[in-house]
């Protein structure tokens, strides 16, 4: 399955903009389901198996639950809110592996990435303070480190087939 950080900048460009939204306003309410969804259509991209409705129904709500961004938030803060959605969407398909891939037995997420996210998001932060960046600069900074370390590394182990008898 290949999930490409491109296509999750987009997305997170969408997530936070909200000029970028044509039904309306977009609160700070609103934040965590819009990071969700945009870490959901990054998967959904991916070459299949993935199965769609599982990541819509299961991952991304679950995911948006534990995104706590309280207003005003320290970097270290914001890094551990976002790490905590992050790890709530792998946590959701490693509890029900063939929920989400067809014929999946084991889901795991990116062993060193999640570790190592809430360093990554702080150093981004950072880098998105400087002056004039734009919104695609900002989602494409946290985009880079939400691939490295939330996204590609995780691996699926699938049912071997039955074997099949040649006589």
């Amino acid at each position: 399955m290949a999930l490409l950080e491109s296509v999750l900048a987009s997305w997170l460009e969408v997530a936070l903009d909200p000029k970028g939204e044509i039904v309306g306003d977009i609160t700070a309410a609103d934040q965590p389901t819009r990071i969700a969804q945009a870490f959901g259509a990054y998967f959904k991209a991916a070459t299949p198996p993935v199965i769609a409705m599982a990541i819509d129904d299961d991952a991304v709500p679950a995911m948006a639950d534990a995104l706590d961004l309280p207003p005003g938030a320290t970097p270290a803060e914001g890094a551990a809110a976002l790490t905590a959605g992050y790890a709530a969407f792998w946590a959701e398909m490693v509890s029900a592996p063939a929920t989400f891939f067809a014929s999946a037995t084991v889901v795991a997420p990116p062993a060193i990435g999640l570790a190592a996210l809430p360093g990554a998001f702080v150093t981004q932060f950072g880098a998105n303070l400087n002056p004039g960046i734009t919104t695609a600069q900002a989602a494409a900074n946290l985009a880079a480190a939400i691939h490295a370390n939330a996204g590609v590394g995780g691996f699926v182990t699938f049912a071997s087939p039955p074997p099949v008898s040649i006589a």
